[in-house]
């Protein structure tokens, strides 16, 4: 994430997650610095070091767009993505995240400096936006009736993503940055009041780093007709370390190795 680095080790012989890591900056860093501080958390770890089976790298940005799958074309990726941001080519590659429950491509911009702090340390690395396991992650449940939410907000420190669902399917996706809850809750609710939407009767689902001790928490679940914590995925085991970190934090980082 702009604004801290972690990880997490499967053991794919036994489908188990055996280590989980975080380090906060403290504050926001640009692609070039945040590049840099990655490298210098891998340089002195020696785990991270190792040479894996796979590497997935989660992308944090808000800068992405989703394209449906029947009118995407890989010629076009760099098109698409204008549509909401302009950017400078020569400093970015065009990353496409084939989404295969949603039936879309998801176009985000990679900077080169992630990709070149990357080859330093593994011989081979996939890139997927952090939005991608968060929507595939969310269709699954929605297709095997895990979940009968109509709103999800995923939360991390200063940023957050809101997903409205409709009929089983994503019907808007967005990413806004805030500074104080109040902020999150005005934009949450700005966002259901311009889809003709009333809260009191959606069923919220939530994710992210957001304790059910939290005075956002203890304010939101207020308003919808009902909130619950999203669970972990039961396709993996979780060694007991796991039993100290809530079920809904770290979510889409853990649902990445589903993610195609």
């Amino acid at each position: 994430m702009p604004d801290g680095f972690s990880y997490c080790i499967l053991d794919t012989e036994r489908f188990e997650y055996k280590i989980l890591e975080s380090y906060a900056f403290g504050y926001e860093l640009d692609p070039v610095n945040a590049a840099m501080a990655a490298e210098c958390i891998i340089q002195d770890n020696a785990i991270l070091q190792n040479q894996f089976e796979r590497v997935s790298l989660s992308l944090v940005s808000q800068n992405y767009t989703l394209i449906p799958d029947n009118l995407f074309s890989d010629s076009q990726k760099q098109s698409y993505l204008r549509f909401n941001k302009d950017f400078e080519k020569s400093d970015y590659a065009v990353n496409a995240d084939k989404l295969n429950n949603l039936k879309a491509y998801n176009i985000y911009p990679v900077h080169n400096a992630i990709s070149e702090m990357m080859s330093k340390f593994y011989d081979d690395y996939r890139i997927r936006h952090y939005t991608s396991p968060l929507m595939e992650s969310l269709m699954y449940l929605l297709a095997t009736g895990s979940t009968k939410s109509d709103v999800l907000i995923n939360v991390y420190n200063g940023y957050f993503d809101i997903v409205i669902i409709q009929s089983g399917i994503i019907r808007l996706i967005n990413t806004f940055k805030y500074v104080t809850y109040d902020d999150l809750m005005y934009y949450a609710f700005w966002v259901i009041e311009k889809l003709e939407l009333q809260a009191d009767a959606l069923n919220l689902l939530i994710s992210g780093n957001i304790s059910i001790e939290s005075s956002l928490y203890r304010s939101i679940r207020l308003y919808f007709k009902s909130v619950e914590f999203a669970s972990r995925n039961d396709l993996y085991r979780y060694a007991y370390e796991f039993d100290e970190i809530p079920h809904h934090y770290f979510s889409t980082l853990l649902n990445l190795n589903a993610c195609g």
